[in-house]
C-alpha cells in the first residue's frame, strides 16, 4: 500500500511540476503578455530606458495613457512576430539613441505608422524592414505629424489602399513640424497623393531624402505624387 500511495503520489506530483512548465510557458512565450516596469519614470531628464521588444510594448501601452511620456532606446530592438498597434497620440520625446526598431509591422484601418498622431519629438531613430499597409494616411514614423522628426529614418515599404501615403508620414501638418535630417528608403504606394517622405506639407524639408520608388495606383483629380512629396502646400522643399 505504500508503495502504491507513493506511486500515485508522485505522478501527482509530477503533473503539477508540467502544468505549471505549461502554464508558464504560455505566459512568457509573448512579450505582450507581461506587464514590466520600466526603468525611468518617464520624464524628459529620466526618459524610460527601453532595450527590449516586451519594454517597448509597455511603453506604448503606458503611452497610451499618458502622451507626454519620454523614453530613450538603449539598444537594437525586433519586433518579429510581433502586430504593432500605433501610438494614438504622441507628445513627449522619443530619442532612439542612434539604435533601430525593425520588423514593424501592422495593417488594417487608417491613421497607420510608429506614432497614429506626433506633436512631440523623434529623435535618433532608425525603423528597418518595416512593412505597414492602410486605407488613409500611412506613414513609417507617424501617419500625421504636427511635431519634430530629426536625426531618424525608415526603410521599408508603405502602402495606402486609399490615399496620403508617405516614407516618413502621411501628412506633415499645422506648419509647425521640423522635419531634418531625415529620410527614406523603400516603396511608398497610394491610390490617391503619394510621396516619398510626405504625401502633403505645409513645412520645408531639410537635408532629407527619399530613394525607391513612388506608385500611384489611380491618378485623379487633386491627388499628386511626387519624390519627396505628394503635394507642397504653401512652401518649396529644400
Amino acid at each position: 500500500m505504500k508503495t502504491t500511495f507513493s506511486q500515485k503520489t508522485y505522478r501527482i506530483l509530477t503533473a503539477l511540476v508540467l502544468l505549471l512548465t505549461v502554464c508558464t510557458g504560455a505566459v512568457f512565450s509573448n512579450s505582450q503578455a507581461v506587464a514590466l516596469e520600466l526603468e525611468g519614470i518617464g520624464t524628459a531628464e529620466e526618459p524610460y530606458q527601453i532595450s527590449t521588444a516586451a519594454e517597448l510594448l509597455t511603453f506604448a501601452k503606458k503611452a497610451t495613457d499618458d502622451p507626454n511620456i519620454c523614453a530613450v532606446l538603449t539598444a537594437d530592438i525586433s519586433l518579429e512576430e510581433e502586430t504593432w498597434t500605433p501610438i494614438a497620440s504622441y507628445s513627449g520625446t522619443f530619442d532612439g539613441n542612434y539604435h533601430c526598431i525593425s520588423n514593424l509591422q501592422c495593417s488594417g484601418g487608417s491613421n497607420l505608422g510608429m506614432f497614429a498622431r506626433l506633436s512631440g519629438t523623434v529623435q535618433k531613430l532608425g525603423l528597418t524592414n518595416v512593412h505597414i499597409q492602410g486605407k488613409n494616411y500611412v506613414g513609417g514614423i507617424a501617419a500625421l505629424c504636427s511635431g519634430t522628426i530629426t536625426d531618424s529614418f525608415c526603410e521599408g515599404d508603405i502602402t495606402a489602399s486609399r490615399d496620403f501615403a508617405g516614407g516618413l508620414a502621411g501628412c506633415f501638418q499645422d506648419g509647425t513640424s521640423v522635419v531634418k535630417n531625415a529620410y527614406h528608403i523603400g516603396t511608398v504606394t497610394a491610390k490617391g497623393t503619394v510621396g516619398g517622405l510626405a504625401a502633403t506639407s505645409n513645412v520645408p524639408f531639410q537635408n532629407c531624402y527619399h530613394l525607391g520608388a513612388v506608385v500611384q495606383t489611380e491618378s485623379s483629380d487633386g491627388s499628386s505624387a511626387g519624390m519627396l512629396v505628394g503635394k507642397m502646400e504653401g512652401m518649396a522643399d529644400t
